[in-house]
């Protein structure tokens, strides 16, 4: 049976939890479009994006460096269909299909960093003709202004702590198809076409929007030590007495 304590408790906690409801539903959407007039880009360049106070800034890399096992700078370029990669190897202002984000010869990659946390939740992705759109990528916490030159994709997971890789494959050749992911709480995205053995070689898109929303921190837990009933009714009692006291002091 419960006691007026027990029900004085849980009706406390559910007061605690109802006030913290409204922010578990405030966050705030965000969409970054990336598509735009022709522009190349130079290598070792980025690109900023701005929504709803989150700024985003883009760049491309390639695995190029050291015999083709360590990432290097390359030219991310924006088309009207969405952002593409041309790597150190195929030089700024490469020529198509080069010009997208593939997995042809050399791996190209393009490093998303947020200026708060974010939560992602899919990338949208344009293939060039009938090509595939197969994916790898790596999400997580890491520092702004990340610098990947002389990193192997093992450092990304190793180093740097980004979760991953993720492979997401598809069959669905020559079709925009949008990558669903639930990153949860990160500010910084590496994403590439596939480089899962055996599906290779044929991947060639651009990335069109990224979708998600700025991620708010988990309400703190009700507190665990709610006053006893029998503690009030002891606290007026001590100050009635204190109270008596004083009065027949005076007298």
């Amino acid at each position: 049976m419960q006691t007026g304590s027990d029900i004085m408790k849980k009706t406390l906690q559910l007061l605690f939890a109802t006030a913290a409801l409204p922010l578990a539903l405030a966050a705030t959407p965000l969409t970054f479009n990336l598509t735009g007039s022709s522009s190349n880009g130079s290598i070792g360049n980025s690109r900023t994006y701005t929504n709803n106070g989150v700024t985003m800034t883009v760049t491309g890399w390639g695995l190029t460096g050291n015999g083709s096992t360590t990432l290097a700078p390359g030219a991310v370029g924006r088309w009207s269909t969405g952002i593409g990669v041309c790597n150190g190897s195929e030089g700024a202002g490469c020529s198509s299909p080069h010009h997208q984000v593939d997995n042809s010869g050399q791996f190209d990659f393009v490093m998303f960093q947020f200026s708060e946390t974010v939560e992602l939740g899919g990338v949208r992705l344009n293939p060039y003709g009938s090509y595939d759109t197969d994916v790898t990528y790596w999400a997580g916490m890491a520092d702004g202004g990340l610098n990947l030159a002389g990193m192997t994709l093992s450092d990304l997971a190793g180093i740097l702590g980004l979760n991953g890789p993720t492979h997401d494959l598809t069959s669905n050749n020559g079709a925009t198809r949008t990558v669903s992911m639930t990153t949860g709480a990160v500010n910084t995205l590496v994403f590439g076409a596939t480089t899962l053995a055996g599906y290779t070689g044929n991947d060639y898109f651009k990335i069109e929007k990224l979708m998600g929303e700025l991620h708010i921190p988990p309400p703190p837990p009700p507190p665990n030590e709610i006053p006893e009933p029998s503690t009030y009714a002891l606290m007026g009692a001590g100050l009635l007495a204190f109270g008596l006291r004083k009065r027949f002091a005076r007298k």
